[in-house]
């Protein structure tokens, strides 16, 4: 895929373990990804708690689920985020929808917007979604928000380290279909 221009910054909507103040927010940082406030989806999705780790997965289904409430980061270069979410392979980077709710308090943040959007109208970002997700994440509790720990459920891969990612191919395959099957009937589930 294409990368975005130097000066003009891609708009990544993060929902999970990437969130600031989540176990894995320090990624963002290293990165120079500028937090430019929270966010929610303007349509529902089912943002869901998956595999024995627990990690937070967000299902390309509009209309199910509820509007996910997540932050808002600008990126000058996607590669180490494709990297980490495993794009296109385990997550697929796709353009939503959401409404900024709170601009961050952070030098610059609103310039990244120009002038005028202060809070207010529908911006178009990037997000990552489970590619191929088998069908039981369809039936699986949805969440609002994504915090560590939520539904009772620990992100283990911060509690057991390494080990858990060095498995993530074998995670992963909990999650997904093989190739070749892009998604999962909507009869499967009704």
């Amino acid at each position: 895929q294409q990368q975005p221009q130097q000066h003009q910054p891609l708009l990544i909507f993060t929902y999970g373990t990437l969130k600031s103040d989540q176990p894995n927010g320090f990624r963002m940082q290293q990165i120079g990804a500028k937090l430019l406030g929270t966010a929610k989806t303007v349509k529902p999705y089912p943002l869901v708690i998956a595999s024995e780790y627990n990690i937070p997965a967000l299902l390309d289904y509009q209309g199910r689920g509820h509007r996910v409430q997540g932050e808002l980061y600008a990126v000058r270069d996607s590669t180490r985020v494709d990297e980490f979410e495993g794009h296109p392979e385990q997550y697929r980077r796709a353009k939503i929808i959401v409404e900024l709710i709170e601009l961050a308090k952070t030098p610059g943040a609103e310039s990244e917007f120009g002038a005028g959007i202060g809070g207010s109208g529908s911006i178009e970002c990037d997000c990552y979604f489970l590619q191929r997700p088998r069908e039981h994440l369809l039936l699986l509790p949805t969440v609002p928000r994504y915090y560590d720990g939520v539904l009772g459920l620990p992100f283990m891969p911060r509690i057991i380290g390494p080990s858990a990612i060095n498995r993530r191919q074998e995670i992963m395959a909990q999650m997904q279909h093989p190739k070749g099957c892009d998604r999962v009937e909507e009869t499967a589930t009704s």
